[in-house]
């Protein structure tokens, strides 16, 4: 019991490594944020090492890493823009912007991966 309690613990610490808001992006309850008249939309997202030591995530876009952040402090605090392409005109799409920690060495067996769920919808009406 106490093995598996010392686990969790340990488990735990890594769980939290970072975070990112918001959690969804657009739909129904944001309706406005959805639309797009382009093919493109910029996606604001904001992340925060809550690491005690340095750290840099990789930005995903639908399963494809799209860059990198700097390396970023302990607690510190960084807003990106990201740019989400849509594929399909009139037609409410599923999307996902995640941001991976990057190991800092090759004994690192974990990395967090925290995602926003992005719905948009390109529309050619103005």
């Amino acid at each position: 019991m106490i093995n598996k309690l010392i686990s969790l613990i340990v488990l735990s610490t890594f769980i939290f490594a970072h975070s990112q808001t918001p959690t969804k992006y657009g739909g129904e309850e944001n309706k406005l944020d959805s639309i797009s008249t382009k093919q493109i939309k910029v996606i604001p997202i904001t992340i925060q090492n809550l690491n005690k030591y340095s750290q840099s995530y990789n930005i995903e876009v639908d399963g494809d890493i799209v860059g990198s952040t700097n390396m970023l402090i302990s607690k510190q605090i960084q807003r990106l823009k990201i740019t989400v392409k849509i594929y399909k005109k009139n037609t409410l799409e599923n999307h996902s912007v995640c941001t991976i920690s990057i190991a800092r060495s090759k004994d690192e067996m974990f990395n967090t991966k925290i995602c926003t769920k992005v719905l948009l919808y390109w529309t050619t009406e103005k």
